[in-house]
C-alpha cells in the first residue's frame, strides 16, 4: 500500500488508471491500475502489453485515464533556465508543431517535447474507444514528484538516469546502453522506474505544482464531458431512486388489482400456450400420416422383409455403410410437401473388388421381389477398396 499518500480524490472515483506509451516500431503500453479505499491509495494491478485489446479488457471506460509518452519521437533534455531555452531543444522548426513538458528547477529546466500529431494520434485512439483522458505527461521528468517517497538520489530507467538532490532534480543523463532494471520501494510496494513515472503523473494531476509547465487546454473539453457524465450518472441514480419510491407507492395502492390482473394473464398465457401446442401436434400428426401412407410402412413385412433379404444375400468382400428405404427425392424444405422415391432401396458400401459387387447384383436380380437393380456408382478409392451405390426397385 502507498501508505504515505493520503486524501487523494479523483472526482470521488474509486478506480483509475495511468498508462505509459513507449513509442517505437510497436507501441508498448505500461498500465498502472490504482484503487482508492477511504484515504489509502493502492496499486491494484500493473502489467505491460503491446495489444490495445488487453487495455480494453482490463480498464473500464468509466475509469479516468492519464497518459505518459516516452520512446521514439520524444526528446528529453536539460537546458539553461534563463533566456529562450526552447531554442536549445527545437532547431529551425515551428514551436507550435510540438507539445512541450517542462520541469523548472532553480538552475536548469528539464524539457521533453513531442510532435503534436504523434500525441494526438494516440489521444484519438483512446477517445475512439470512449475513454476519458483527464491528463498527460511527456518524458521522465515528472518523476520529480515522487522523489520524497523514493529515498533515492538516482532514478534509473531503461536508458535514462535522473539525479536528485535535496528533493530537486539536478541532472539528466541518457545512455546508449540499456540500464539494468531497478525496483523502488514506496510504502510497502516495490515498483519499477517506469511505474514511478506513471505514479508521478497521477500525483501531478491530483496535486498540480507550479514547477511543471505544459499545454493542457485541449483537455478541457474532455474534462467537461467527463464531469458532465459523472453529474448525469449521479442525477440518473437519484432519479431512479425517486422513481422506484413512487413505483413502490403505486404498487402498494394497486396491489389487489395487480394480483387479479396477473392471475388473469397467467391463465390466458397457459391457454394460448396449450392451443399452440395442440395446433403443432395436429400438424406433426398430419405429416407423419402422410409419410406412413406414402412409404407403405403399414405393410408389416415392408421394412423387415426386404432388409432381411438383402442382408442375408451379402457375400464376403462387401461391407454395407448405408441403406435407405424410400429415400427422399430432394432435401426437405420448410412448408413444402415431402417427395419420396416409393418402392426404391438405395444401398451404399465398399468392396475389396468390383467382382463381388457384380456377383451380388446378379444374385439380387434373381429375387422375386426385385424389379430392377442399377449400379449408380462404382469408384476405386485405393488398391483394396471400391465404393459402390446400388439402386434397387421393388416389384
Amino acid at each position: 500500500m502507498l501508505e504515505r499518500l493520503k486524501n487523494i480524490e479523483l472526482f470521488k472515483q474509486k478506480y483509475y488508471a495511468v498508462i505509459g506509451l513507449r513509442i517505437g516500431q510497436q507501441v508498448v503500453y505500461d498500465i498502472l491500475l490504482l484503487e482508492k479505499e477511504k484515504e489509502n491509495l493502492s496499486i491494484s494491478k500493473s502489467f505491460s502489453t503491446n495489444n490495445f485489446g488487453d487495455i480494453k479488457r482490463e480498464v473500464s471506460i468509466k475509469t479516468p485515464i492519464i497518459l505518459n509518452f516516452s520512446g521514439t519521437g520524444i526528446i528529453s533534455k536539460k537546458v539553461n533556465r534563463e533566456g529562450n531555452y526552447m531554442k536549445e531543444v527545437l532547431f529551425n522548426v515551428k514551436k507550435e508543431d510540438f507539445y512541450n513538458y517542462t520541469v523548472h528547477q532553480s538552475t536548469s529546466n528539464y524539457v521533453s517535447i513531442s510532435r503534436k500529431e504523434s500525441i494526438e494520434y494516440h489521444f484519438e485512439q483512446f477517445k475512439k474507444e470512449k475513454y476519458n483522458i483527464v491528463d498527460y505527461s511527456i518524458g521522465p521528468f515528472v518523476a520529480l514528484l515522487c522523489v520524497d517517497f523514493l529515498k533515492n538520489e538516482t532514478l534509473l530507467l531503461e536508458n535514462e538516469e535522473l539525479i536528485f538532490s535535496n528533493g530537486n532534480l539536478t541532472d539528466y543523463r541518457k545512455s546508449s546502453k540499456d540500464i539494468e532494471a531497478v525496483n523502488y520501494k514506496i510504502g510497502s510496494d516495490l515498483i519499477s522506474g517506469s511505474e514511478v513515472i506513471l505514479l508521478s503523473s497521477m500525483l501531478n494531476y491530483l496535486y498540480p505544482v507550479e514547477d511543471i509547465d505544459y499545454e493542457k487546454g485541449f483537455l478541457s473539453e474532455g474534462l467537461k464531458e467527463y464531469r458532465f457524465k459523472k453529474t448525469f450518472d449521479y442525477l440518473a441514480v437519484g432519479g431512479l431512486v425517486a422513481f422506484l419510491a413512487a413505483l413502490l407507492g403505486s404498487y402498494l395502492l394497486l396491489r389487489y388489482f395487480n394480483k387479479e390482473y396477473v392471475e388473469y394473464e397467467q391463465q390466458l398465457y397457459h391457454f394460448n400456450d396449450s392451443f399452440s401446442q395442440i395446433k403443432q401436434m395436429e400438424k406433426e400428426l398430419a405429416n407423419k400420416q402422410f409419410l406412413a401412407e406414402n412409404t407403405g410402412v403399414f405393410n408389416k413385412k415392408f421394412l423387415s422383409f426386404y432388409i432381411n433379404e438383402l442382408m442375408e444375400s451379402i457375400p464376403e468382400g462387401i461391407l454395407i455403410s448405408k441403406l435407405h428405404v424410400n429415400p427422399l427425392e430432394e432435401s426437405v424444405k420448410a412448408n413444402e410437401p415431402i417427395s419420396l422415391q416409393p418402392n426404391i432401396i438405395r444401398v451404399e458400401g465398399e468392396a475389396s473388388n468390383s467382382f463381388y459387387v457384380n456377383q451380388w447384383v446378379k444374385n439380387i436380380k434373381k429375387a422375386q421381389w426385385v424389379d430392377k437393380v442399377e449400379i449408380m456408382g462404382l469408384n476405386r478409392v485405393d488398391k483394396h477398396t471400391e465404393l459402390f451405390l446400388l439402386r434397387i426397385k421393388i416389384d
